[in-house]
């Protein structure tokens, strides 16, 4: 079968520890993508000195501005008919992108795919407040960044990340692309494995919350000037 061809994305912030575990999953994929792109957003570690010695790499380096202005810096350069985003310190399941593309395939409406993650922690620590115990074993329906898949064309339809938020830019993204009517499509397999760590934003999404429900307000307000009657 032949599958249309995968950017990865990866933008990462003082990654060092994680990193190469990281690309080293994207490495093993059973159906290789067409480039990974890192984006070292200023990192004040070791990172960009472990990307560049990574075979089949491209690195991009700019001052800190965020993960939203990151992740736009690396699909400025993508040129695969999809892409895909892995955070620093996740780990994608080999099928990853085999399962997504298979589906895609399958169902040509399809413009965007999720699937499941499975949490982890990191050694030493405890299950957050956050986080249902349960997903530790059975892993939950996700649309983190690390899990989709989407069309590149999407972009012509949604635009680029909101770089003015600090936290949950996937989340307002996948949000705009709902509004907008992007059907979105879901394998059932766990397709990655996201770390539970002291440094994760996760623990910050409280204080991402004026972000996200301003974005979303906006998102609201666009859809009613469009459409006066819903």
């Amino acid at each position: 079968m032949r599958f249309p061809s995968v950017s990865v994305i990866m933008a990462v912030y003082n990654g060092e520890a994680f990193i190469r575990e990281a690309l080293a999953s994207v490495r093993s994929q059973s159906v290789p993508p067409v480039e990974t792109i890192v984006i070292d957003d200023g990192s004040a570690d070791r990172t960009a000195e472990l990307v560049q010695g990574e075979p089949g790499v491209t690195l991009l380096q700019q001052r800190n501005a965020g993960a939203s202005a990151a992740r736009n810096a690396g699909l400025a350069r993508a040129s695969g008919d999809w892409i895909a985003f892995l955070d620093a310190d996740d780990i994608w399941m080999p099928c990853k992108l085999e399962k997504q593309l298979s589906l895609a395939l399958a169902q040509p409406e399809l413009g965007m795919i999720a699937g499941r993650h499975l949490p982890f922690l990191e050694q030493g620590m405890k299950c957050p407040a956050w986080l249902n115990p349960q997903h530790l074993s059975d892993g939950t329906q996700s649309f983190v960044s690390s899990v989709l898949l989407f069309r590149r064309a999407l972009l012509d339809r949604i635009g680029l990340f909101n770089e003015s938020l600090r936290f949950a830019e996937d989340f307002e993204w996948v949000a705009r692309a709902r509004a907008a009517g992007v059907i979105i499509g879901s394998v059932p397999e766990i397709v990655l494995r996201r770390r539970v760590h002291a440094s994760n934003t996760s623990h910050q999404l409280l204080g991402a919350q004026g972000d996200v429900t301003g974005a979303l307000m906006q998102i609201v307000r666009q859809r009613r000037a469009a459409s006066p009657h819903a």
